[in-house]
């Protein structure tokens, strides 16, 4: 597989050497305990691709817009997957099973292809950069963003249906959330989504599917959406539990909850910037101990 010249200049790097790494893609693979302590299998790529994708990524992928709803890319947050679901009479959230490892290569392709913002010469060479044995690898820094790219075209299509029954629909990677104020249109719109998303293999988790109807506690990402906005105080515990197991934490796993106790940290100082200021204070005195 060739690589075009231009493809090559946008990443920095020379045709040679890209396939280069292309020809022999290394990933070290790992897992972290879940907070069911279940393993999470993650597949790093080693240094000489780490730096291709991050230079894709960087130069050529983040600043494409994708459709409004397609959450957890650049220029998007949690807020605006969880807005459009504030004081709704119902609402859908659900689970994508082992997302990006079922996001297949070809879906990749399509994706790249309906986005049109690229020479096509460039689809297949961006799908082998980015994938690992044929599916999007947990662990990769591009694979958010492919995984959005893939489903634009379902995506797309269940909108502008959902719309014309007063349904709002958004995603932040692989949690989905659909809400309205007619009880058979959103379940429509969801049956609607589990269909298209089987066709590319796609399922989702019956454990992680939660049905929340009016008067009842409607919940989101820890964030409380029936009356207004609020984090949950089971939130809030399961973040400060995080940072206390840090001491106890090897320097492996240490690093990788770091960045999940950042990310969550950000989230809630979005909310609620007392909680924060609270939670972060704990951050800072197990961090400096």
């Amino acid at each position: 597989m060739s690589v075009p010249k231009d493809l090559a200049s946008a990443c920095g790097m020379s045709q040679e050497d890209i396939q280069k790494i292309l020809s022999h893609k290394v990933y070290y693979k790992h897992s972290i305990k879940k907070k069911n302590k279940k393993l999470r299998v993650l597949y790093e790529p080693n240094e000489e691709l780490m730096k291709l994708q991050h230079r894709l990524y960087e130069n050529v992928l983040k600043d494409f817009d994708l459709c409004p709803g397609i959450n957890g890319v650049p220029k998007t947050s949690i807020r605006d997957y969880i807005n459009p679901h504030v004081e709704k009479d119902y609402v859908l959230v659900a689970d994508v099973k082992r997302y990006f490892p079922s996001v297949k290569r070809k879906y990749v392709l399509n994706g790249l292809e309906f986005l049109n913002a690229l020479d096509s010469s460039w689809y297949s060479p961006i799908a082998s950069m980015v994938t690992y044995r044929g599916t999007l690898p947990q662990g990769a820094p591009t694979s958010a963003f492919m995984a959005g790219i893939a489903i634009q075209p379902i995506f797309t299509k269940l909108n502008e249906y959902a719309k014309s029954v007063d349904v709002d629909i958004t995603v932040y990677v692989d949690d989905w959330a659909i809400s309205g104020n007619d009880s058979k249109a959103v379940l429509k719109v969801f049956a609607r989504l589990k269909r298209q998303m089987s066709k590319y293999d796609l399922f989702f988790s019956e454990n992680k599917t939660h049905y929340m109807k009016v008067k009842e506690k409607q919940e989101i990402m820890g964030i409380m959406v029936g009356y207004g906005l609020k984090i949950t105080s089971r939130y809030q515990e399961e973040v400060r539990k995080d940072i206390c197991n840090l001491k106890n934490e090897d320097e492996f796993t240490k690093d990788d909850n770091i960045r999940s106790i950042k990310g969550k940290l950000n989230f809630i100082k979005s909310f609620d910037k007392q909680t924060f200021k609270e939670l972060n204070k704990l951050y800072t005195k197990e961090i400096e101990a």
